[in-house]
């Protein structure tokens, strides 16, 4: 039985191994159910299965674990190249797998953790965003790499916020880039999903609003950070001190400045200011990202995954963020007309090209 470390395996609690016998074959998925920290396997657990669809996960079965935490789904539509995922929720906690592919694994364990109150030290490995300066003021999409580095779920105090985005002040037009966020009695907005072992990602998207000719992104992250990239439109942007400018690059035929900003303490405060003054904020269009609809399939992908390091063709952190905001303009551009088969077609695509990037910076980093 072959196993990984905690930094190299799925964040998805999901384990492939190699057996002699065939898990995932034409027509017959199967597999078991372990909590790794006893070792033990979990019986009576249901486990649903789904595939991915353009905009949604599509539903195909369900299954309950028999004495042996066993698992097993015969369906003629589980076709050689099929692409599924595995859900279970265990002790109030959901957990998901990565995208498995008919025919390529062969031995399916699915990992589920129980949950805890304490906080294991939660980190950020990383943190990236696209910040564009226009008229009215600062369009920003961002990722969070969030790692729990314990061996349990956390799940925060409570209902409420898990994960504390720790956005500006005066944001609005606040918006996931998959399940919804929620917002606490103080005001807080966040992710309420619990944080299983490993890296889960977060992705949103807001607006700064300009005040006499000025804008600024400003956020305070309670969690430390090893790593923070930001791709900053217009390119001429000049990065203040506490940046590294890497200088102009192009993404997905996008020109953006990228900065560097190394290890954030935890509630360290992060700032970049754009003037009317200094041409920053004169003559930029607005480029609507609009209500992101339907993008909960990317997201229960890449939520709850690490990357395989290395994988061939990825294109980086970056290249994932210019992605996704090509998937919010396309939305906004077919917002009435979702139905159009030329939309649909693209979206695909582009959510097939932001699923095959790595997602923390350890990958972006074996990628160069």
């Amino acid at each position: 039985m072959i196993r990984a470390s905690r930094r190299s395996r799925l964040a998805a609690a999901l384990w492939l191994l190699v057996s002699p016998a065939g898990a995932l074959a034409g027509g017959l998925l199967q597999g078991w159910v372990v909590a790794p920290a006893s070792g033990t396997r979990i019986a009576g657990l249901p486990v649903s299965l789904y595939t991915p669809g353009p905009d949604s996960l599509q539903w195909m079965g369900s299954a309950v674990t028999d004495a042996r935490g066993a698992f097993c789904f015969r369906d003629p539509r589980l076709a050689d190249s099929l692409q599924v995922v595995l859900t279970a929720e265990y002790q109030g906690v959901p957990h998901n797998s990565s995208r498995l592919l008919v025919g390529e694994q062969q031995q399916v364990i699915l990992e589920v953790f129980p949950p805890t109150q304490s906080d294991p030290g939660i980190r950020l490995a990383g943190m990236s965003a696209f910040v564009q300066a226009t008229a009215e003021g600062l369009q920003v999409v961002e990722w969070l790499q969030v790692d729990n580095p314990g061996s349990a779920a956390f799940v925060g105090g409570g209902r409420g916020v898990v994960t504390d985005l720790g956005l500006p002040a005066g944001v609005q037009a606040v918006r996931s880039l998959g399940p919804p966020l929620v917002t606490d009695a103080s005001g807080r907005v966040g992710d309420g999903r619990p944080l299983l072992p490993g890296i889960t990602e977060i992705a949103f998207a807001y607006r700064v609003p300009a005040a006499e000719g000025r804008a600024e992104w400003s956020v305070q992250r309670p969690y430390r950070c090893d790593q923070v990239d930001v791709f900053v439109q217009p390119a001429e942007y000049h990065a203040p001190p506490d940046f590294a400018d890497l200088g102009p690059v192009e993404v997905e035929g996008i020109r953006y400045r990228r900065l560097r900003h190394a290890a954030l303490a935890p509630g360290a405060r992060l700032t970049l200011t754009f003037g009317a003054g200094e041409g920053q904020l004169d003559g930029w269009p607005w480029v609507a990202l609009g209500m992101v609809v339907g993008l909960g399939v990317l997201v229960a992908v890449l939520g709850r995954r690490q990357p395989r390091p290395g994988r061939a063709g990825a294109r980086g952190l970056g290249s994932r963020g210019a992605l996704v905001a090509q998937i919010a303009r396309l939305d906004e551009q077919y917002r009435d007309d979702e139905s159009n088969p030329e939309y649909r077609q693209r979206r695909a695509e582009l959510v097939r090209r932001a699923v095959a990037v790595p997602t923390t910076p350890e990958a972006e980093r074996e990628r160069k």
